[in-house]
């Protein structure tokens, strides 16, 4: 509608996605995550219809392009030649802008359905606000510094990614379990509201709407998950029958592979719905 208003009919068209560098594939990510995880790159079409289906785009951010291009022509603007990647010029003039939803509206969705792209470019984007190259090495390193200026302790912690998929990553229970207890406490104000608010509730929604079902955890749970094929983890927090609010973190690992859903099973019924039937006092 812009250049329509200008007059323009007619454009090229390049595309800037400068604001990552390196590579959009995680070294460490094992073959088969090409289902769970796209190339990360800084933009991409709704990134959100992909996961846990497959098919994502080989190149993300040049498929947005093609498809802004369609829109283009569809609106009657016929685009000329290829498209090419070319970082804008500092004296390039905006035609127009599109804000996205809220961060903490963002970070809900990746939250609650454990969108590992999404949280991979979160990742990045931390790290290009702290000033840290925009890269997975970079995202590690502005993360654990966060976390270390908020008090926490990252003694132990390996980070090679930002949604969890690279098999090196060591990150203790103890911190999980720190972070979601600063979040429910006093100290964690509008910040760890809005993290709780966005955690999957169990038997309703999320990766937690076929788990606890007819059980006491059924609504009592609200946690993020975490599968691999040999590590199931969950951490959030749990009101028991005495209306008691418990943080916890649980990771199990080392099991064999195809383990997955009997180790799931034994996190939920051995732990989870006694703890949150129980009227314990302590």
């Amino acid at each position: 509608e812009a250049l329509r208003g200008q007059g323009v009919t007619s454009v090229s068209l390049h595309l800037d996605d400068t604001l990552f560098s390196g590579p959009a594939w995680n070294e460490a990510w094992e073959a088969g995550n090409e289902a769970w995880v796209s190339g990360v790159q800084p933009i991409m079409v709704d990134v959100s219809a992909y996961h846990g289906q497959g098919g994502y785009p080989s190149d993300p951010a040049l498929h947005a392009a093609q498809t802004f291009a369609d829109h283009l022509r569809e609106a009657g603007v016929s685009v000329q030649g290829s498209i090419t990647r070319a970082a804008a010029a500092d004296s390039a003039t905006a035609v127009a802008s599109v804000s996205s939803a809220p961060l903490a509206d963002i970070l809900a969705l990746s939250l609650r359905t454990s969108d590992n792209s999404m949280t991979e470019v979160e990742g990045h984007l931390v790290a290009a606000a702290a000033g840290e190259s925009a890269d997975f090495e970079g995202a590690a390193r502005a993360v654990l510094a966060q976390l270390g200026q908020d008090g926490f302790d990252t003694a132990g912690v390996t980070l090679l990614d930002s949604s969890g998929l690279a098999k090196g990553n060591k990150v203790p229970a103890r911190l999980l379990a720190q972070v979601v207890d600063r979040a429910a406490g006093d100290q964690g104000g509008e910040v760890g509201r809005t993290l709780l608010a966005a955690l999957p509730v169990g038997a309703l929604d999320g990766t937690l709407d076929d788990r606890f079902l007819d059980t006491a955890a059924a609504g009592t749970v609200r946690a993020k998950t975490g599968s691999l094929d040999q590590t199931v983890s969950l951490s959030g927090v749990v009101t028991t029958a005495d209306g008691r609010l418990l943080a916890f973190a649980v990771v199990v690992d080392g099991f064999a592979e195809g383990g997955l859903t009997a180790a799931r099973s034994a996190l939920d019924e051995r732990l989870m719905v006694p703890l949150a039937a129980c009227g314990c006092q302590g």
